[in-house]
């Protein structure tokens, strides 16, 4: 079994797919042994916004055995990319060493309220300077059950590329602990 693939432009909204046959290919590639082909790098390139019609033709000892559907496919290779998401939410729970956390003008993490505890318990430290506490810290409401909570840093003075100690006490548990660095700048990198 061999196949034949046919592409061509389509020309005007009024056209019907049935005349892809009648119109020159814009690539027209015979004798198809696979079931997989990339286009040929030699083609012209196919433009962008245009529209285009394809089919495969299925033949056996110059025979057409099946023709498949006739498809059709609008370039749009120059699409706005949407910027990345923010930072992720990192869910908070008892680590030992190693928890370091980028935070560029906020700390995003998770935890989870078990209990009708309606306000976040936490302060932040000043690694650098003998643990002090931050004064200050905006309040936190929690609801009952899973929690996504994001800290805003820029009010609190935090120094650029030092290094800071989130504690977090949840109601008759471990206390948590996440450490990171501040970061002010716009693009987070």
């Amino acid at each position: 079994m061999r196949y034949r693939l046919i592409l061509t432009e389509k020309k005007g909204d009024d056209q019907g797919v049935e005349d892809l046959i009648m119109r020159k290919p814009v690539l027209l590639l015979d004798n198809i042994s696979s079931n997989r082909i990339n286009y040929p790098a030699a083609n012209p390139e196919l433009q962008e916004g245009k529209t285009y019609f394809w089919q495969v033709i299925a033949y056996q000892k110059g025979l057409i055995i099946s023709k498949s559907e006739i498809w059709e496919f609008t370039v749009k290779c120059k699409e706005v990319k949407a910027l990345p998401p923010g930072d992720s939410f990192r869910e908070l729970k008892l680590l030992i060493n190693g928890n370091y956390y980028i935070a560029n003008r906020a700390i995003r993490f998770s935890l989870r309220n078990d209990y009708n505890i309606t306000k976040l318990k936490y302060s932040i430290h000043d690694i650098v300077n003998g643990h002090t506490e931050i004064k200050n810290v905006p309040e936190i409401r929690l609801q009952q059950g899973f929690n996504k909570v994001e800290i805003n840093l820029t009010d609190l003075d935090l120094v650029p590329g030092q290094q800071y100690l989130l504690k977090v006490y949840p109601f008759n548990e471990p206390v948590l602990e996440l450490r990171f660095v501040y970061q002010d700048n716009d693009t987070g990198l």
